[in-house]
């Protein structure tokens, strides 16, 4: 947590929200000062949970608020680019939610908005980026401890998802919620493999299929498999699948001197980064290379985007998740969409 006495105003008051609330209530780490949202009861309750002072219904009131330096959004998707624009252009850094934004057009948009400005914009998608195995995997990476990339696996069995019906309103519909699973938990996966792989991760085509297994008469995925071609000649198989079946992630990457598998996010197996490679003998050794990411962690990186994005700001420095990844990481999940729709490989534009 870094020591920043950045003053941020709460826009939103979702589920969200409350889970991030332990970021903002340390005494000499970033704090809420103000919280706004339409339903005033709302933002009234959640402003005493926050110890912050002021409160509003209308967020543009909290833009023009001098205490405040910094705003974090945590509306349904379909709103934010409107909110990034209006916390720029009142003189605030931004810090977004995931989905940062709706689509490719708008992170450009965005993208260039926020190059005419002196204002930091980041998007909470970097939180995996705080998992030791996945730091520990991009230290060996630059290392060349792998030697040439040849191949990388993402694939996630993931239970049944909830009927359509069950969810909240803004997340049953495309229009709200700019897709399903892709938004909600696709755009982690692409922005920890842009922090892995750096200038690597180059998409150049996509080949993707969904389905909409339980949530059919929605008009958004439930599931979804692509294949990836990178600018180097690398694949990249990602997936993610909802399912009958026992949970599991299996992240993999093979080089031409070693391999690695890792967990992306918080999980009891595999838990740790391992470092796998054939001996003279031709006899597979199997080490250890990471602090294990478990269960227990999940508050630390939920708020891993608060903690670091202050930290941006007080030393001037780069966001984890700046508008110009979100350009790359919107184009592939554009490109993904387009592909499933045609049934053909499809081309990632930028």
């Amino acid at each position: 947590m870094p020591n920043s006495p950045l003053r941020f105003g709460i826009i939103g008051t979702g589920a969200i929200t409350t889970f991030m609330r332990p970021a903002f209530l340390a005494t000499d780490g970033p704090r809420a000062v103000a919280v706004s949202d339409l339903n005033e009861a709302a933002a009234q309750a959640e402003a005493k949970e926050l110890g912050a002072s002021k409160v509003f219904t209308d967020y543009r009131k909290l833009l023009e608020d001098p205490d405040v330096d910094a705003v974090y959004i945590a509306t349904p998707p379909f709103l934010h680019r409107e909110m990034i624009l209006a916390g720029l252009d009142a003189g605030k850094h931004v810090l977004c939610e995931k989905p940062f934004l709706m689509n490719g057009k708008e992170a450009k948009e965005i993208a260039e908005h926020a190059q005419k400005t002196e204002f930091k914009v980041g998007s909470c998608s970097c939180r995996f980026q705080a998992a030791p195995p996945i730091r520990r995997a991009r230290e060996l990476l630059a290392e060349n401890r792998i030697g040439r990339i040849l191949r990388i696996r993402a694939q996630f069995a993931l239970p049944p998802p909830a009927q359509l019906e069950a969810l909240n309103p803004w997340k049953q519909s495309r229009r709200t919620a700019g897709g399903g699973l892709v938004m909600s938990w696709g755009v982690y996966d692409l922005d920890w493999l842009q922090y892995l792989l750096g200038a690597a991760f180059d998409p150049v085509s996509i080949f993707a299929t969904t389905d909409n297994w339980r949530q059919e008469t929605g008009d958004f995925e439930s599931s979804f498999s692509a294949k990836i071609l990178l600018a180097s000649g690398v694949t990249l198989l990602w997936e993610r699948q909802s399912e009958h079946g026992p949970t599991f992630q299996r992240v993999e990457i093979r080089g031409t001197e070693g391999a690695l598998n890792l967990p992306a996010i918080p999980a009891e197996s595999p838990a740790s980064l391992t470092f796998h490679q054939y001996d003279d003998a031709k006899q597979l050794r199997s080490q250890t290379e990471s602090e294990p990411i478990t269960g227990q962690h999940w508050g630390s990186t939920l708020h891993y985007p608060v903690y670091q994005f202050a930290e941006a700001v007080t030393q001037n420095r780069e966001p984890a998740s700046p508008p110009s990844t979100q350009v790359k990481i919107h184009a592939l999940i554009d490109a993904l969409y387009e592909s499933a729709e045609r049934g053909t490989l499809v081309e990632v534009k930028r």
